[in-house]
């Protein structure tokens, strides 16, 4: 496994500083009589290996919260160095503050193990992954077993004084709390070995895991005898005591933990990098590349820099992206090319779509013209149907009118009086189209133009108007077609008085024709009686001294008088 060159210097520099230390507390045993305290500076140099732990994992370990109990773990393992040397070095054994350093003695002895345990459930996690809460409470336990060790003095549960705890030098006896503190502490490094197992994934990992199993095991061995005071390697007690022995243990068991991938670091990605198939580098502070996979897409160092800020594309289907991380940078490139691939058939998609709609479109609008064109034409043919008579009696009044003959101002006449009939018949049939009512003034209008063309042969005509409503189409068609019948077969016609009364109830028009020997066709009106029947109206004809009377009565609608 590939360690880089700041790495081999700090655990050279871990290892020095542990042998030192080992080395000076054994020269202190040997040569108690110096002047200098040779213990004091094995401590200060545990001290200095402490701190050096600290750099090197505040450095190195990217999860927060594995750092923040790893971290924490050695910063026991520094408070349990200072208390020792306080212990051993500084104070008398006899004086009573050294007893209560004692007791602070087992403080960090408790929570280590703790510490451990909350580190290795969050290993292999990332920031935003969090535990199990319960968890937390085995923080709770320490603190509680740390409390009735400092409380000790009050009921002597953890360890007992035949002549009070001011005779603690004279010696001691373990109770039952001193080994609930033990078998609590050995519970947690159980747990963390349970832990560190199930979080392995990578079955090669799980057989390298078993050195650090191992090396917990002989900690815990080590405490035991110190516990029974059985010295099974006298110059081993005399070069570290339990302090140092764990924090030896401690140390070697995260190094192992990190070089192994159990803890995630920021190191030893050289295997993540040789087999990976996406583009990603490492940099150093420096600038430097230390690891690059084998599909890396080139970028500049000028694009390296800009990326820390921003995407950068380096081209259209790449994206440079950079975020830094401790003791450099981290640089992958995003493949954009299958989206732009996807957004290139979205778009062909979107233009095919268009010009489909724009067809459909083109196509309904034909469509719609042809279906407005094909109504017209139906309507033209009804109006063309309705008014044939007429087109025939104007076409055979032109043909047999002569200038020569002397009924042809009489055919003029009546040929304009069809047409202004089939002028105005035809205009209330298309307002019809567009609603099923018509105004009565539509009627009255139709008549006037039509009596205007009567008055060019010299006859008398009068209109009297009584009332204005609107009343259904088909009524007003039918009194107007009734109207132009009874006049234009009229014969010897001198007078025209038409009357119309439009009221709430029905529809009344009114037709009078006088003259010397006046005559109507009356078979020729019999034609509208089915569709006056049809509408519920009635027709009369009444015959007077000279004049004739038509009577067209049309009652209004129910539903179409309340519409108006």
């Amino acid at each position: 496994m590939y360690i880089n060159r700041n790495t081999k210097i700090m655990i050279a520099a871990c290892v020095f500083l542990y042998l030192l230390a080992g080395v000076l507390r054994l020269l202190d045993m040997g040569l108690g009589l110096l002047p200098l305290k040779l213990a004091a500076i094995s401590y200060i140099a545990h001290c200095v290996l402490c701190m050096l732990c600290l750099i090197y994992l505040n450095r190195d370990i990217p999860n927060n919260q594995s750092r923040k109990y790893l971290m924490l773990t050695i910063i026991f393992l520094f408070a349990w160095q200072i208390v020792g040397m306080f212990k051993d070095v500084l104070f008398p054994e006899e004086v009573a503050i050294n007893r209560w350093l004692w007791y602070f003695y087992y403080v960090p002895m408790t929570f280590i193990p703790t510490t451990l345990f909350l580190a290795a459930q969050h290993s292999g996690l990332h920031n935003e992954q969090k535990i199990n809460r319960a968890w937390y409470w085995t923080l709770a336990v320490s603190a509680a077993l740390s409390l009735l060790v400092l409380t000790n003095d009050s009921h002597q549960m953890v360890f007992g004084f035949a002549d009070g705890p001011q005779s603690f030098y004279l010696g001691h006896s373990y109770q039952g709390g001193f080994f609930l503190v033990m078998t609590w502490i050995f519970i947690n490094f159980g747990m963390i070995c349970f832990t560190l197992w199930n979080r392995i994934d990578v079955e090669k990992t799980r057989t390298y895991i078993w050195i650090v199993f191992v090396s917990i095991g002989l900690g815990g061995i080590y405490l035991l005898w110190r516990v029974t005071n059985y010295k099974v390697i006298p110059w081993l007690n005399d070069m570290y005591d339990v302090p140092q022995i764990f924090e030896g243990i401690i140390i070697l068991a995260i190094e192992l933990c990190v070089r192994m991938g159990v803890i995630r670091s920021n190191y030893n990605f050289l295997e993540f990098y040789t087999a990976s198939t996406i583009s990603s580098s490492l940099v150093d502070a420096d600038g430097t590349v230390r690891y690059q996979t084998s599909g890396i897409i080139p970028s500049t160092r000028e694009q390296r820099l800009e990326s820390l800020n921003q995407n950068v594309y380096i081209d259209r289907d790449h994206r440079l992206s950079g975020r830094y991380i401790p003791g450099g940078y981290a640089f992958w490139t995003d493949d954009l090319s299958q989206f732009n691939e996807l957004g290139q058939r979205l778009t062909e998609s979107r233009e095919q779509l268009e010009e489909e709609n724009n067809l459909i479109k083109a196509e309904n609008e034909i469509i719609a013209r042809r279906s407005k064109a094909d109504e017209r034409n139906k309507i033209y043919d009804l109006m063309a149907r309705s008014v044939s008579p007429e087109l025939d009696a104007i076409e055979y009044l032109i043909r047999s009118a002569s200038p020569d003959s002397p009924d042809f101002k009489d055919k003029l006449s009546r040929a304009c009086i069809y047409k202004a009939y089939i002028k105005r018949y035809c205009n209330m049939m298309l307002l019809a189209q567009d609603s099923d009512e018509l105004s009565s003034f539509e009627l009255e209008n139709s008549i006037r133009e039509s009596m205007q063309y009567i008055e060019l042969n010299g006859i008398e005509c009068d209109y009297l108007k009584f009332g204005e409503g609107f009343y259904p189409a088909e009524a007003l068609l039918l009194a107007y077609a009734i109207f132009d019948r009874t006049v234009v077969k009229a014969q010897n016609l001198e007078t025209l008085t038409v009357e119309l009364s439009a009221n709430e109830r029905a529809l009344r028009l009114s037709v009078h024709l006088g003259g010397d020997g006046i005559y109507i066709d009356e078979k020729s009106l019999e034609e509208f009686d089915s569709r006056l029947e049809a509408l519920g109206g009635s027709k009369k004809i009444r015959t007077e001294e000279n004049i004739k009377n038509v009577r067209i009565d049309i009652p209004r609608n129910k539903k179409v008088g309340e519409a108006a």
